[in-house]
């Protein structure tokens, strides 16, 4: 994909972008979201600590679980760069972008919905 300390990012112009669209348009088509798990797992998962590059670097990037799962093949290190762009996309698609500013808060909100699973009805 080239130097991306090179390439300015902007969500509209940029060919990152381009495939994110391509991709998000390509399952609003065929509405079969288990043909694209990809996408799945983006309306199923959250980034945390996005902000931490202690945490980044502890975690091998995968706090950045949104970019992971649409682009497992892009290195890590750019998962920070590119996650404004595919938060926007996502957006602009209604589609939810999950993200907790620390792992704590994350861990906190697995907590409660485990909780709340087991709860008998």
């Amino acid at each position: 994909m080239g130097n991306f300390n090179a390439v300015k990012f902007d969500a509209k112009k940029s060919e990152f972008a381009k495939v994110l669209r391509k991709r998000v348009n390509k399952y609003f088509k065929d509405k079969n979201i288990s043909k694209y798990s990809n996408l799945n797992m983006v309306l199923k998962t959250c980034n945390f600590g996005g902000n931490s590059k202690l945490l980044t670097w502890l975690v091998g990037g995968l706090n950045f679980q949104v970019e992971h799962h649409l682009f497992p093949n892009i290195c890590h290190v750019h998962y920070k760069k590119i996650s404004p762009i595919v938060k926007k996309t996502a957006l602009e698609f209604d589609l939810p972008y999950h993200s907790f500013s620390t792992f704590l808060k994350a861990l906190s909100c697995h907590t409660k919905h485990l909780k709340r699973l087991g709860v008998a009805n």
